[in-house]
């Protein structure tokens, strides 16, 4: 018995090549064999969420304690869309455990920054 994929791709390879009707016959098949490609669900977010943080009316930041092969890290991502269908995009970081601390000192810092910047304003931030 073959591996479901290489009996798909067989039938794939002998559907009609040529144009109109036949190919968009072709098409539907295949669309029938490997879906659309869109999702139907958000996927489900792993770990402990630890702040999220809007930005604006279809992203938000989310800070998220995890685990990767038993090794626990800190991600920091941009998701998008809209409540209830937030997908993760490719923006974003980890920071390993190791890490954090110094992670920590540079929020510090930058708290601090942004106090000098806010007090020069005239107030807030």
């Amino acid at each position: 018995m073959k591996p479901g994929y290489v009996a798909e791709l067989e039938r794939f390879e002998a559907m009609p090549r040529a144009g109109g009707p036949d190919l968009r016959a072709s098409a539907e098949a295949l669309r029938g064999m490997v879906g659309s490609g869109a999702r139907r669900e958000p996927p489900k977010e792993t770990g402990k969420r630890l702040a999220t943080i809007p930005r604006g009316d279809d992203a938000e930041l989310r800070i998220v304690w995890d685990e990767y092969e038993g090794r626990p890290y800190v991600a920091i991502r941009l998701w998008e869309g809209r409540p209830g269908a937030m997908y993760p995009t490719k923006t974003g970081c980890t920071v390993r455990v190791r890490e954090l601390a110094d992670f920590a000192e540079g929020i510090a810092a930058a708290i601090e920054e942004a106090k000098t910047w806010a007090a020069q304003r005239g107030g807030g931030a």
